[in-house]
């Protein structure tokens, strides 16, 4: 009894690591697209990769494409694209002060923000 026990416990874990990831429902694909391009920046500004105004410039875009993208899809019922919106517009505000406060800005809000926006995209 107790191996069955543990046997649908192990089932169970497994089954519920297998649903984690991927794009959450009610999302559309253009904005999580436009969710992930901006992930990967913050990871490349966080990294050193790219400079403060490149991720800035970056970021901009970004937060107007998913502002096109979140009143496109409000006629479609993607209910979740408001909040990667909202998660693209925070991390472009955060790195907006980041660099501009003398390009010694607080790190930790960018960090902060881009967690928030992985989080919404289900990484």
């Amino acid at each position: 009894m107790k191996k069955i026990i543990a046997l649908s416990l192990v089932a169970l874990l497994l089954l519920s690591l297998c649903s984690c990831g991927g794009k959450p429902g009610k999302t559309s694909d253009a904005i999580y697209q436009i969710g992930t391009n901006a992930l990967a920046t913050a990871d490349e500004y966080i990294g050193g990769k790219i400079t403060g105004d490149e991720a800035e410039n970056k970021l901009k875009e970004y937060e107007k494409q998913a502002s096109a993208q979140y009143e496109k899809g409000k006629a479609e019922d993607y209910e979740h694209d408001w909040d990667i919106y909202f998660a693209v517009s925070m991390l472009e505000d955060a790195i907006f002060n980041s660099n501009r406060i003398v390009n010694t800005g607080p790190m930790s809000e960018v960090k902060e923000a881009r967690d928030a926006l992985a989080k919404e995209l289900g990484k």
